[in-house]
């Protein structure tokens, strides 16, 4: 994984903040998502939902990058210790959205493992609900190259998208 590869690795990590970040709950999204990616020529983030971490755990996100063999950036919220507790997991890309002081320590801790934590995504996110068919909300999300809200149910015939 990119996140894995040094100096080289954390700028990837980076830059892959600018890319569409896509929260996904379970390996048929990542894979869809990672799929509809490669055929389209579109640059993903696969990311934990908020508030997913504090309910399957960090070693769930941590299964699931070795099985669709992608990093998986894990949204932490202000929980320092599912920072902490990822790190050891092995993640390597986690976001802290406590304190600056606190956030500035656990990013020592993650240096030192070569790993990172970010104080945020870029604007761009899109939240997958579960079970929600992950190409098609991105074939939605992509067309005219900008992300635009789901259609309501009602608009479409009746029924969950």
């Amino acid at each position: 994984m990119a996140g894995r590869q040094g100096a080289a690795g954390h700028q990837g990590a980076r830059a892959a903040l600018r890319k569409l970040a896509v929260a996904v709950h379970d390996r048929d999204q990542a894979a869809a998502a990672l799929a509809f990616a490669r055929e389209h020529g579109l640059a993903i983030l696969l990311t934990s939902p908020p508030g997913a971490a504090a309910r399957a755990g960090v070693l769930y996100f941590r299964a699931l990058e070795e099985l669709v063999r992608a990093p998986v950036l894990v949204d932490c919220g202000a929980d320092a210790g599912l920072v902490l507790a990822g790190l050891r997991m092995g993640l390597r890309q986690l976001l802290f959205t406590g304190p600056p002081p606190l956030r500035r320590r656990l990013r020592e801790i993650a240096g030192a493992q070569d790993a990172l934590v970010h104080a945020r995504l870029g604007p761009r996110r899109l939240l997958l609900e579960p079970g929600e068919d992950a190409a098609r909300r991105l074939r939605f999300h992509t067309a005219g190259g900008y992300l635009a809200p789901p259609l309501p149910p009602s608009s479409q015939g009746g029924g969950r998208v």
